[in-house]
C-alpha cells in the first residue's frame, strides 16, 4: 500500500496558548478547532483560506509524548497574505507583537513586514505590490 498526502498544516508551541489563539483571531484567523473542547485547552487551530495553523501547548506536548520544546530564535516562520501589510503589521504590534522588520518592497513586486508573536514565533507579513507602470493593450 502507498501513502499519499491528503493535507498539511504548521504547528507552532506555546506557554500561553489562549494569548496566542486571542493573538491569530485578532489578525483575522478563525478558531477551527479546540481540544479538550471545554477546559484548558492543549492544541488550537486556527485557519485563513485553506491554510491551518496547529497551536499546541508546550506542556501538553511534553506530557503526552515525552517531546520537549523551548522557546527561542524562530528557524522557520508562519507567513501571513494580505491586502495591507502596513496595516496588519500596526495590528499585530497592537496585539502583543513585536515588531521585527518594517513594511518594505521587495523587487517592485511583493511587500513584506516581519513581527514577532507572544510566544517569539516569527511571522511574515505578504501582500502583492501591482506594478505602478502596468502597461496594457490598447
Amino acid at each position: 500500500m502507498t501513502s499519499t498526502l491528503t493535507d498539511a498544516q504548521v504547528n507552532v508551541y506555546a506557554d500561553d496558548l489562549e494569548a496566542l489563539a486571542l493573538f491569530y483571531r485578532a489578525l483575522g484567523m478563525d478558531e477551527r478547532f479546540r481540544f479538550p473542547a471545554t477546559g484548558a485547552a492543549e492544541h488550537i487551530e486556527v485557519s485563513v483560506g485553506t491554510f491551518t495553523l496547529g497551536l499546541t501547548s508546550r506542556e501538553a506536548l511534553t506530557r503526552l509524548t515525552g517531546l520537549a520544546t523551548e522557546q527561542g530564535p524562530s528557524q522557520s516562520e508562519v507567513v501571513l497574505w494580505c491586502n495591507d501589510v502596513a496595516a496588519l503589521f500596526e495590528k499585530a504590534q497592537q496585539c502583543g507583537a513585536s515588531a521585527l522588520v518594517p513594511p518594505k518592497v521587495f523587487n517592485g513586486r511583493i511587500e513584506a513586514a516581519w513581527v514577532q508573536d507572544p510566544e517569539g514565533n516569527r511571522v511574515k507579513l505578504v501582500a502583492s505590490v501591482e506594478p505602478e507602470n502596468t502597461l496594457t493593450d490598447a
